[in-house]
């Protein structure tokens, strides 16, 4: 009964226009039922709520539409190592466990306790022996903070900001840099991906090893100036820090949200 309730939601969801109507019938059968397990058109199997514009936003065809995400993780080979910071339920990092086989491995990153539960659902629905899930915020130092939980969008948690106008719930996680997290591993990634909602500049200040010493090719952040300004600093110290790493941007334009790819120049490439 229940995939076909949620099947014949995501249905009306993909072609119909959002309305209120809509949300009110997501929130009725989030309360009746709760979580839904839904297969995407990429052929794994997600725990979704309903009522979750984040959750949702999987199914939706313009969600796909020039998905430099998708592009990028599309374009990985088998053996290729991804770092998805800002998992949530492992919508990409489960893309990315098939494409790199049973020899590469996609290190997800995901604060939220929420979350993390239906990222390891997830993980497990799908059999995917190569996600390792880890369940810490990744900034530019080791210690605790304050965490966000938003409800009704579980794509807005962040470390606790007041620009954030979502009713939200407040738990305490920790934090880690990356080089610390690798500590004297040598790993190289093909592949990075951060969105954490603001905090994107103080993960890469927790990667300044792994830059340094070149051991990653390409980085997707997704940029949203007004979330950085909570933060205290601006879209151009993303790009000016990633150019003195000798990373090009590709788009650097003026959306209220974009997501960025960033190339490390081919003569700064080591072998991947």
């Amino acid at each position: 009964m229940k995939r076909i309730i949620s099947s014949f939601y995501i249905y009306y969801l993909t072609r119909f226009p959002i309305s209120r109507g809509k949300n009110f019938i997501a929130r009725l059968l989030t309360k009746i039922f709760g979580s839904f397990i839904v297969k995407t058109k990429e052929g794994n199997f997600i725990e979704v709520f309903l009522d979750s514009q984040m959750d949702c936003s999987y199914f939706n065809l313009r969600f796909k539409i020039n998905n430099i995400i998708l592009a990028e993780i599309n374009n990985l080979k088998e053996s290729d190592n991804f770092l998805d910071i800002g998992a949530n339920i492992g919508y990409y990092s489960l893309i990315a466990s098939k494409k790199i086989g049973n020899y590469g491995r996609v290190y997800s990153f995901e604060p939220s306790n929420r979350e993390f539960k239906r990222l390891l659902k997830n993980i497990e629905l799908n059999n995917c022996s190569n996600i390792i899930p880890t369940n810490i915020a990744l900034s530019n130092s080791n210690s605790e903070i304050d965490f966000s939980i938003a409800q009704g969008h579980t794509g807005l948690n962040s470390i606790i900001i007041e620009d954030m106008s979502v009713k939200k719930i407040s738990q305490v996680v920790k934090t880690m840099s990356l080089d610390n997290y690798f500590n004297s591993e040598n790993k190289k990634f093909n592949l990075v991906k951060i969105d954490v909602e603001g905090a994107e500049l103080l993960v890469l200040e927790g990667m300044k090893s792994i830059l340094k010493d070149r051991r990653v090719s390409k980085i997707i952040i997704e940029i949203t100036p007004r979330f950085f300004r909570c933060f205290g600093y601006k879209k151009e110290d993303i790009y000016s820090y990633l150019c003195s790493y000798d990373f090009e941007p590709l788009f650097n334009n003026d959306l209220e949200q974009y997501d960025e790819l960033f190339v490390l120049n081919s003569s700064s490439i080591q072998s991947f």
